[in-house]
């Protein structure tokens, strides 16, 4: 069978931080135990024994316990004065003994016995098969792990998004025409730049809201708001330069009303102000492409990462599903009434 690394590399490519997929692999392994039903690692068990003062159960699940044949019942260690106490409704006998784990210490009531636990297996990414562990859940823990891998990728291009800027161009200086000298004839136009847009506070709070929160959610919707931001100022980009050539138009009018004869001077000055208007325009259009070019590439990630995460997810849980107890159904004990 292929290493672990090379099945997990079969889902989502090329894995670099080989540490990081020990600590996964390990994680899922344990997860796995966890989660499945204790008959499925009868075979894989062995014995711990519990003198009367407990036994270390750090490092494995305990799947039962039992006193010279007699089983013993799983109770909580809230109670475990009662179990103990022979005047307690509560108290274990030798025929119906009880185990409880308190502080990674496992007892059997009453004065030990034997616990059968199934060891939590190290794992590391070059391994191709794991100790005390079925066949046949081994590549869910592959795979487990691979689910892992892709949301640390989702996470690290969250901090990267976090990191991008939009700086403006600098408006030039020469926005406003030069009025002549000869008669009134009107105020020469004045542009004025929008504001900026205000996105620090959406970019910094999509890491957290992946690395804290682990939250895709959130972290889509501060990206939207920031593309939302963008698009705003865009309108008001365009807003501002059409009341510039409004202003424009009507001060070429007055102009041309108090002087058919304008000088080429004022022409030219007027013509710098428009070329002017018009490069700060571009660049600033170009500025703002590039940065939605850069979210809309974050948000093509997002969507593919978190539908392989669904997809991994989906397979993960065929995987458990022949090994996991069927779900119960009611009883019916009488027409339309379910037992409890």
């Amino acid at each position: 069978m292929a290493t672990f690394k090379a099945q997990v590399e079969s889902w989502v490519g090329t894995v670099s931080d080989t540490t990081s997929l020990d600590f996964w692999l390990q994680a899922a392994a344990r997860h796995i135990i966890n989660l499945v039903p204790a008959y499925i690692f009868e075979s894989n068990s062995t014995v711990l024994y519990d003198d009367g003062t407990g036994a270390s159960t750090s490092g494995y699940r305990v799947l039962g316990a039992n006193r010279d044949g007699y089983i013993a019942r799983p109770v909580s260690s809230d109670n475990r004065g009662g179990y103990a106490d022979d005047e307690s409704l509560f108290r274990s006998t030798l025929k119906s003994p009880c185990y409880y784990t308190n502080n990674e210490l496992t007892f059997v009531l009453p004065d030990g016995g034997e616990i059968k636990v199934v060891p939590y297996p190290v794992v590391v990414n070059t391994d191709s098969v794991i100790q005390y562990f079925p066949d046949q859940l081994e590549p869910a823990v592959a795979l487990w792990a691979a689910i892992q891998v892709k949301i640390k990728e989702l996470t690290t291009a969250a901090a990267s998004s976090s990191a991008l800027s939009l700086t403006m161009p600098t408006p030039p200086t020469a926005l406003t025409g030069t009025p002549i000298t000869i008669g009134a004839f009107g105020t020469p136009p004045t542009y004025t730049a929008p504001a900026a847009p205000t996105i620090d506070a959406y970019s910094t709070a999509v890491e957290p809201a992946l690395t804290t929160y682990q939250d895709i959610e959130l972290a889509q919707g501060y990206l939207q708001k920031i593309q939302t931001e963008l698009q705003e100022y865009q309108i008001r980009l365009q807003d501002s330069l059409g009341e510039f050539n409004e202003m424009n138009v009507e001060y070429q009018s007055s102009l041309q009303r108090a002087f058919n004869q304008a000088t080429l001077d004022e022409q030219h000055a007027i013509e710098v102000v428009r070329l002017n208007v018009a490069i700060y325009s571009a660049n600033v259009q170009g500025v703002v492409g590039e940065y939605q070019a850069k979210i809309g590439g974050i948000f093509n990630l997002f969507d593919r990462g978190i539908a392989q995460v669904q997809m991994m997810r989906g397979q993960f849980a065929e995987m458990l599903a022949p090994f996991m107890p069927p779900p119960q159904q009611p009883r019916y004990v009488g027409k339309g009434v379910v037992a409890e």
